[in-house]
């Protein structure tokens, strides 16, 4: 795993330890844990904590002595680049994974928001019938 010559900030339990509770679930289990424990924010807190340290990997450079093990890709022979989650332990990626599938669809933040407008709406319309009610006494 990692060399003894890793710099201490940059260790894979930095920010993902290898036994977090959402780690040791199926996938399913754990966005649905994830989403009853953490806010919108938390999620992308920790998403960026994850990035950043990463990035730090990388600007380090040297992929030996971090205790990395390379990616495989769907075909071998084609190079997609560099990424990030070139520079992230297993645990990390698979944490990187369930914290994205647990933040909101497009869908689900539109239910929310149409939810929230019809909220509005109807306190306005009461407010008004408040109003009026007052107006004809």
């Amino acid at each position: 795993m990692t060399v003894d010559y890793c710099p201490p900030d940059l260790r894979p339990d930095v920010v993902v330890k290898h036994d977090t509770p959402s780690l040791l679930m199926p996938d399913d289990e754990a966005v649905d844990h994830l989403r009853q424990c953490m806010t919108v924010e938390q999620l992308k807190a920790e998403m960026g904590a994850i990035s950043t340290l990463a990035q730090q990997r990388s600007d380090f450079g040297v992929y030996g002595l971090l205790g990395l093990e390379p990616t495989h890709q769907a075909y071998s022979c084609i190079c997609s680049g560099e990424s990030l989650l070139n520079w992230m332990h297993a645990h990390e990626r698979q944490r990187m994974n369930h914290l994205k599938m647990a933040l909101p669809s497009s869908y689900e933040e539109a239910e929310a928001a149409r939810l929230r407008i019809q909220a509005r709406i109807a306190a306005r319309r009461s407010l008004n019938r408040m109003n009026l009610a007052s107006a004809l006494q």
